[in-house]
């Protein structure tokens, strides 16, 4: 028997009552209150979601934008500082392994986020095509929320400052 990873939020969803199950691996919580309450909850107001199971890898070096291009579907060089791009991790015939988000943190430094049942294999692919940047792995090591509804922008404004960013 495989023992199931545990995000860094781990102790905080048990704490919370979550209901906790197996998912690519990792035990995640996949409900608190209830699926309708929870539905209604996000799709009317900010609902917050633990996606630290999946794979997350920092990449840096020069030019990286443009290299990044040779694995994924989009033109990721035109993703300015501070936005998310998303693509189609590709192999060496064209062929889709992964859908995946790329962070464009500064001109130089990228932050890959993709999906937990396929890390490892998307680990392999990235490391074996951009072997001439720094490679760092933060699967496991660092907790990352999705935070999704109509009110998430507004309720996050006033956590963070985001230049050109304004809440209608």
């Amino acid at each position: 028997i495989m023992s199931l990873q545990r995000t860094a939020l781990f102790a905080e969803h048990q704490a919370a009552g979550a209901k906790l199950v197996p998912f690519a691996g990792w035990e995640m919580p996949v409900q608190y209150s209830g699926v309708r309450e929870e539905v209604l909850a996000v799709r009317e107001g900010c609902g917050v979601f633990d996606v630290s199971h999946m794979g997350q890898y920092s990449l840096a070096g020069p030019n990286l934008s443009e290299a990044l291009n040779r694995v994924v579907s989009a033109d990721w060089s035109k993703v300015e500082l501070g936005r998310v791009g998303y693509g189609l991790l590709l192999n060496e015939n064209g062929g889709v392994l992964d859908d995946v988000m790329g962070y464009h943190l500064s001109a130089d430094e990228w932050l890959i986020v993709v999906n937990a049942s396929r890390a490892t294999v998307d680990e392999t692919h990235l490391k074996k095509h951009l072997a001439e940047y720094s490679f760092e792995s933060g699967y496991g090591k660092r907790a990352m929320l999705a935070i999704q509804g109509p009110r998430a922008q507004k309720l996050l404004q006033g956590l963070f400052h985001a230049e050109g960013q304004d809440v209608d």
